[in-house]
């Protein structure tokens, strides 16, 4: 069970003309099969992350049983629109394979387990889906740890037919207004302000210190998502997760830099050995070492998982500080 208690989050007032959007707590049996069989077709989407695609339904229950149920400092959310004429692709633009990837959140209400709240049960798509919800996808927190009062947003899969409608900004602006906002009842010490989302009394903000946003250091639409919500970057986590062999990832061919015929001829490494390396009166120099690349493949394959690919990290971040008085508020606030 996640550290903090958790139910449903909306804006509290709406300042984008798209679709209203509210986080849902993810619910396996009610979300499950639905968000399977509208990710299932697309496993693309998995491409800069370290899990998925998965082959069966109950390969992806198990997933979310293992890396978020079963961890406390995990949570996860069904992104659900409301209205969804707004932000949806319209049907003729998509082949029938695309389409299969859209499905509606009914109204009729169910009892969310989390808070006591109503939740909504999820059905296959209605082609006029006016007065329901849609299921555009998941996210997250993870790396959730109280004592240091950080977490971090991920697990963000935006369906296919909603993308490049700004939804992934929105909704991590809507995470971070959730963690990094205090509670009305400490507004009093702090200074009245009006609230950017709101969650059921007993979910309150979390008024974390810190909320961090890794990406694959390839993945520039995720990245662009962060910066958009106000994350700055912090920098480059190199060779820091091995992954699975179909996955994207740093690996020895694609390290290479090339002679003027092209032809693949070295790889390129900071050279610690460099007298102007150590120099502090030009800290942003990076000396460089050229490494045959038959050495630097055969030493690879020499350590553990040679063979497989890694994950390079762009780390992001938004602090509290910067929430406050830096202007995060007001940016996350119009842009939700």
């Amino acid at each position: 069970m996640f550290h903090f208690p958790v139910s449903s989050i909306r804006p509290a007032t709406q300042s984008h003309p798209g679709s209203p959007i509210t986080l849902i707590p993810f619910q396996p049996d009610l979300h499950g099969s639905l968000f399977f069989s509208a990710s299932s077709p697309y496993p693309s989407l998995y491409q800069y992350l370290p899990f998925g695609p998965f082959p069966a339904l109950q390969d992806f229950l198990a997933w979310y049983e293992h890396r978020v149920a079963l961890d406390q400092g995990c949570v996860l959310f069904s992104i659900a629109l409301s209205n969804i004429d707004h932000d949806v692709k319209k049907r003729e633009d998509l082949d029938s394979d695309e389409w299969r990837g859209d499905y509606v959140i009914d109204q009729h209400k169910e009892k969310d387990r989390h808070d006591g709240s109503n939740a909504s049960k999820m059905t296959r798509y209605n082609p006029a889906p006016l007065g329901t919800d849609t299921l555009a996808g998941i996210v997250g927190l993870l790396n959730t740890d109280p004592q240091n009062a950080s977490a971090e947003v991920g697990f963000l899969i935006v369906l296919p037919a909603f993308v490049g409608r700004g939804i992934a900004t929105r909704v991590v602006g809507m995470l971070a207004a959730w963690c990094l906002d205090v509670p009305d009842s400490v507004t009093s010490s702090c200074g009245s302000r009006t609230p950017i989302v709101v969650s059921s009394p007993s979910a309150p903000p979390l008024a974390l210190r810190r909320l961090q946003y890794q990406a694959h250091a390839s993945n520039s639409a995720s990245i662009g998502v962060a910066r958009k919500a106000g994350f700055e970057t912090e920098g480059v986590v190199k060779w820091v997760k091995i992954l699975a062999a179909s996955k994207e990832g740093r690996r020895p061919e694609n390290q290479h830099a090339s002679d003027a015929s092209g032809e693949e001829q070295h790889y390129v490494v900071r050279d610690l050995n460099n007298p102007r390396a150590k120099s502090s009166s030009n800290p942003s120099f990076t000396p460089a070492v050229r490494i045959d690349k038959h050495a630097y493949t055969s030493a690879l394959s020499c350590r553990m998982h040679g063979d497989l690919p890694s994950r390079d990290t762009m780390l992001l971040a938004l602090c509290w500080d910067e929430w406050e008085f830096g202007g995060g508020r007001e940016r996350v606030r119009a842009l939700i």
